[in-house]
């Protein structure tokens, strides 16, 4: 009895193994990516080719999190990525391994080792769990594991180390010092940075980028890049899993449960998701399957960190991100004021905190003059004079403190009146005639509800430069405005259809502004939706848009109507990837069972 039951055992055992294996050729065999048959002007755009990029993240899979997809396409456009990482992700003692598997991950991207930068920094701290942020400038202190120094491998030294010949010791001033070099010693025409995600070291990553770029704007006048910041979590590792369907969604704008406070469409209060930066991702990114996906290849480099059972939460039609303006005249300028911490108003920084390893805390960041001010001003002295014509404020975020009414008085005698700023501290845009040779500004509130109106921020701008389109991407015309590059029909006869473009015009730029032609006349345009007749074949079909005042500016994207055996086919491919993933930790579990029976005889 004991041996039969031993036997039963031991056939499901290894019957589970042969269907796991005979499943796992079938999908790995299968190759199910969308093909290439599209394209988009982005890839010759002046601004998005053959520039000097840096992707600034905290950990080790970060860079994937924040950017992965658009990596790979930013190279194949000849652009020279360099990826930083900020901390080792050393936490469980793993940091040597995970540099390594950054390396490998990154060159899956298509990033050259060379490109591939280490700060060296802990990820996380000794058991005071005082933050290096949230500490003296000259401190030194211990990372979780014991470190007190940056420090890389033999073969990829920390950065420190790579041009002095010494480790940087464990001070907020040192990474922020650091941080400032690695900028200065590139000056990248693009970045991209982590943002205010909810874990401490992104936090103090996004922070420490702004305060070391800052000072980067303020001695480098001439030198004004482009910066995106973006989320590792809520729109990548924390996000929803929505991978599998006819046609991958775009990033979906987090749920409000999983907010720091539930008014704001993001984490930092001041982003509106609607004014995000949508960047297409690679060909390689877009597929059926997570096998077919090259986003996927690289998240298996991250070995130690499993991160490859995030593909679905994290593998997107395009990577969303918030541009933040670089060429104001303020970081230049002196700020004095009648009360309150001045310095908030032209430090780069949104928000800010003073511990960052409290999830939900934001403090520190607005110029909030005293209660017993009857004054509540500030000025801006620039450093010579300026011709300006435009300003962005940023009231503070709280819902409860706003300033209603103010006055901006300008060294020429004229004055702006401004009522009710954007009282969510979203940017309030005011522009104007250009003012000459203006050489101070005075900002003055009269009128506030609350007990603490104040400024996060405030900007001031020689331009009010008219940008012209740079790229432009169809999307469907629904809820999610999901990307398209190949678009997988499914019985539809009307695809509803708009235009994403970048930058966002003030004026709308939607279909109407476009010419739209197809290679076949059994799809047609008409009422900004392609229609599709009774009478066209299965096959592969183009739609192509372009500006009608820049031809030059294009997205063309491929319709595939599959036949019942191709539409079954990606059906079922899926379904068995989806019972492939999930049977490792089933087998995990069985076996444990298993093992646990035999013990007990």
């Amino acid at each position: 009895m004991k041996l039969k039951r031993k036997l039963w055992i031991t056939v499901i055992s290894i019957s589970i193994i042969i269907f796991c294996i005979v499943m796992t050729l079938f999908i790995s065999t299968a190759n199910m990516d969308y093909g290439s048959n599209f394209s988009n002007s982005i890839d010759y755009s002046e601004m998005w080719t053959n520039k000097e990029i840096m992707v600034i993240v905290p950990h080790q899979d970060d860079e994937i999190n924040l950017a992965g997809a658009t990596i790979k396409r930013l190279i194949d456009n000849g652009n020279n990525v360099k990826v930083v990482f900020a901390t080792n992700g050393d936490f469980k003692g793993l940091g040597t391994k995970r540099i390594k598997e950054a390396v490998e991950a990154v060159r899956i991207l298509g990033v050259n080792s060379e490109n591939v930068i280490f700060l060296g920094y802990g990820d996380r701290w000794e058991e005071t769990k005082e933050h290096i942020y949230n500490s003296d400038d000259n401190k030194i202190i211990s990372s979780y594991i014991g470190k007190n120094e940056t420090y890389g491998t033999d073969k990829y030294l920390d950065f420190r180390s790579s041009i002095s010949g010494e480790p940087s010791s464990y001070t907020r001033g040192n990474y922020k010092n650091d941080m400032k070099d690695v900028i200065e010693m590139y000056f990248p025409d693009i970045i991209f940075a982590i943002d205010f995600d909810s874990h401490a070291d992104h936090k103090s990553t996004s922070l420490i980028f702004e305060e070391a770029f800052c000072e980067v704007l303020r001695e480098n006048k001439e030198y004004n890049p482009k910066v995106f910041k973006g989320f590792a979590y809520k729109t990548a590792w924390k996000a929803k899993d929505d991978f599998y369907g006819f046609n991958l969604e775009s990033t979906l704008i987090p749920e409000k449960d999983s907010l720091i406070n539930k008014n704001y469409d993001l984490d930092v209060p001041q982003y509106l998701w609607s004014e995000r930066v949508r960047l297409p991702v690679a060909k390689e990114a877009l597929s059926y399957t997570q096998n077919s996906n090259l986003v996927n290849k690289s998240l298996k480099a991250h070995k130690t960190q499993k991160a490859s059972r995030r593909t679905v939460n994290i593998v997107n039609s395009d990577k969303v991100f918030w541009e933040r303006e670089t060429s104001s005249i303020t970081y230049e300028a002196e700020v004095i004021a009648s009360s309150g911490e001045f310095k908030y108003i032209n430090d780069f920084k949104l928000i800010d905190s003073s511990n960052v390893n409290d999830i939900k805390l934001i403090d520190e960041c607005v110029w909030i003059p005293d209660n017993e001010d009857n004054d509540k001003s500030f000025r801006i002295n620039f450093a010579s004079a300026k011709d300006i014509e435009k300003l962005v404020i940023y009231d503070n975020f709280s819902l409860e403190d706003n300033i209603l009414e103010s006055t901006i008085r300008f060294s020429d005698g004229s004055e702006e009146k401004v009522n009710n700023l954007n009282h969510d501290g979203t940017k309030t845009v005011i522009t104007f005639p250009t003012k000459k040779d203006i050489e101070f500004l005075e900002f003055k509130i009269n009128k506030y509800e609350g007990n603490n109106p104040g400024i996060c921020e405030f900007e001031v701008y020689e331009k009010n430069e008219s940008k012209e389109t740079e790229y432009i991407k169809l999307i469907l015309d629904n809820e999610n405005e999901t990307f398209i590059y190949r678009y997988t029909v499914d019985n539809e006869k009307e695809i509803p259809l708009n235009l994403y473009s970048y930058p966002k015009l003030d004026g709308i730029l939607g279909v109407e502004n476009c010419n739209i032609s197809t290679n076949n006349d059994n799809i047609q345009f008409k009422e900004n939706k392609l229609i599709i007749s009774d009478n066209i074949k299965p096959g592969k079909y183009k739609v192509r848009v372009e500006l009608k005042d820049n031809t030059k500016i294009f997205d063309e994207i491929e319709i595939f109507i599959p036949n019942k055996l191709q539409k079954g086919y990606i059906k079922l491919t899926q379904e068995f990837e989806k019972i492939i993933k999930k049977i490792p930790g089933k087998i995990e579990g069985e076996f444990y069972k298993i093992k646990k029976l035999i013990l007990r005889e």
